[in-house]
């Protein structure tokens, strides 16, 4: 049987498990090491690669028979972008591209919203081009599910 205590080690793993404190203290140097890396990587990526943001829709659905529900809403949540110009080469420095993952809250559900952003930067101008888009999933409060699909292009001035 082990000297450490295992009602203080639940502790330490309940207030800070994604640190790795319990590992140390059970003198599982290895584990312990491996979970502060993570928490440490975990960390880096959300703020150099993983800006956090927030979105919001609004949808409409209208149903083509009376005995079908129409569903007209808004929808809005926390989301990541994930910024992958420097792993897509193409375009260099005068095009971003962005992919980004969200969930949302819908007047009808909740669901999850995906997609990517394009920015073209035009020379030395503070005036951009961009192509958008969103792929959203929305579990309805009555069991059922709908999808939707959205594209946009427009121009933007930049304050950089």
């Amino acid at each position: 049987m082990s000297e450490k205590s295992y009602v203080l080690s639940v502790c330490l793993a309940g207030v800070f498990g994604t640190v790795g404190v319990h590992h140390f203290y059970l003198r599982r140097w290895a584990h312990g090491v491996f979970d502060l890396s993570l928490l440490i990587l975990g960390i880096y990526f959300l703020f150099f690669f993983a800006p956090l943001g927030f979105e919001s829709s609004k949808y409409s659905f209208e149903a083509t028979a009376d005995t079908l529900a129409s569903y007209f809403g808004s929808g809005a949540g926390p989301i990541l972008f994930f910024d992958l110009s420097k792993v897509i080469k193409i375009g260099g420095d005068k095009i971003a591209k962005y992919f980004m993952l969200g969930s949302a809250s819908y007047d009808h559900g909740s669901g999850f919203v995906a997609g990517y952003d394009l920015n073209l930067f035009v020379g030395s101008l503070p005036v951009s081009f961009s192509i958008s888009s969103r792929a959203n999933i929305l579990t309805l409060e009555n069991g059922g599910n709908t999808y939707w699909v959205s594209a946009y292009a427009g121009m933007g001035i930049d304050i950089r």
